[in-house]
């Protein structure tokens, strides 16, 4: 079943804008991002998980909290 995830990490200039949602899959230039950067893939949540997911992204204790903050301070420009 297609379901729509939806990206929870920093915005990366010229690659991804939080809050970018993606139904049945993702586009080739988001996909080989996340082959080079496989952390970034827990920040692609499903919609039904939003919520709670930002939450979680807002707690620096929380395992999202420390995904996101790798993410930021990842120097992922343009990938």
């Amino acid at each position: 079943m297609k379901q729509t995830m939806v990206y929870i990490g920093p915005s990366i200039q010229n690659v991804i804008v939080t809050g970018t949602a993606f139904y049945g899959g993702y586009p080739p230039h988001i996909e080989a991002a996340l082959r080079r950067h496989p952390y970034l893939n827990d920040l692609m949540v499903p919609v039904q998980e939003l919520s709670h997911a930002r939450k979680e992204v807002r707690n620096p204790e929380s395992a999202l909290g420390r995904i996101y903050r790798k993410a930021e301070g990842g120097n992922l420009y343009g990938l």
